[in-house]
């Protein structure tokens, strides 16, 4: 992807007073009300799914958003969401659904919210040089749509448990096996392979390593739970093996560039397949990827989205 300040988008920002979905159905009165106490004037929606932003957050941002959104929730780009269920749980124009919302703002401070549960955009964080807003409001969005949309109706597949837990996904599965040997978040510590072996991060000042901690997990570091962790390590995969630009760790970029450097010489997609071919539980999670019953993105997602026209 590639940043436009003049980028356009088929979903229009509206006032947020006056934000409706597609039947014409008002955002709840109560929202409505939070909205205006945090001062959020510029609202889209996409699906049901809405985007709020303050008066000094870039609209073209919000369009790119709104852009990326369409994209993960219409993967075959008929113009018309792929899996109604998915949509259920992030439609905010339904009250009953505890959808999140993706809040724009011009720091973190203006993304901040009491009105829950609210998806930081962190557009922001470029400061100063928007080519890197896409790869932000990408991952922020695919986060979004992936812990209240896919991992809620995909639980076994694409889903979290805590650690320990005999229903874990086949996600966070592959993660442990991924652990050490060609991921690891760089804020975390005390992390093992699947079959114990320990791991350091030289970027940590100590590390704490549990005795009874799960195989292929880390006993410490701000992303150690599977809500992190497994969400991050997905995002990871996903839109690398999509084509999108690298935006992971430095195990992962290790083993990519060995792939796609002499003799092997493979394509992006071609060296995360072979990742995923160093284990079973990475094999049936990249079936899940490809798979057409399931509703994930299967080609690059782009600034724009014109589906459906």
């Amino acid at each position: 992807m590639t940043w436009a300040s003049n980028l356009t988008s088929p979903f229009p920002i509206q006032p947020c007073a006056q934000i409706t979905n597609a039947n014409g159905t008002l955002l709840s009165a109560s929202d409505r009300q939070d909205l205006a106490k945090e001062n959020k004037t510029k609202c889209m929606q996409v699906f049901g799914v809405l985007l709020a932003g303050t008066a000094g957050a870039s609209s073209a941002a919000m369009k790119l958003g709104a852009n990326i959104v369409a994209q993960l929730l219409d993967p075959n780009c008929d113009g018309q969401v792929d899996d109604p269920n998915v949509a259920a749980k992030l439609n905010r124009f339904n009250p009953d659904a505890n959808a999140p919302w993706f809040n724009f703002g011009t720091d973190s401070h203006s993304e901040e919210s009491t009105m829950q549960p609210s998806a930081s955009s962190q557009a922001w964080k470029a400061q100063g040089d928007p080519s890197y807003i896409p790869a932000i409001v990408l991952e922020e969005a695919f986060h979004m749509v992936h812990q209240y949309g896919w991992a809620v109706v995909y639980p076994d597949a694409i889903g979290f448990k805590q650690w320990g837990n005999s229903k874990q996904s086949v996600a966070c599965r592959c993660m442990r096996d991924a652990q050490c040997a060609w991921y690891q978040h760089p804020e975390n510590g005390g992390c093992t392979n699947s079959n114990g072996t320990k791991c350091y991060n030289l970027e940590l000042e100590w590390e704490m390593f549990k005795s009874d901690a799960i195989l292929g997990t880390c006993s410490s570091g701000t992303c150690a739970n599977p809500s992190c962790d497994c969400m991050e390590f997905f995002h990871k995969v996903e839109t690398t093996w999509l084509g999108n630009k690298f935006n992971g760790y430095n195990r992962m970029l290790a083993k990519l560039n060995e792939f796609k450097s002499p003799p092997l010489l493979l394509n992006q997609r071609a060296a995360v397949e072979k990742l995923l071919g160093q284990s079973s539980q990475c094999q049936t999670l990249l079936q899940h990827m490809k798979s057409a019953t399931m509703p994930l993105p299967k080609t690059y997602i782009k600034e724009t989205y014109q589906c459906g026209r």
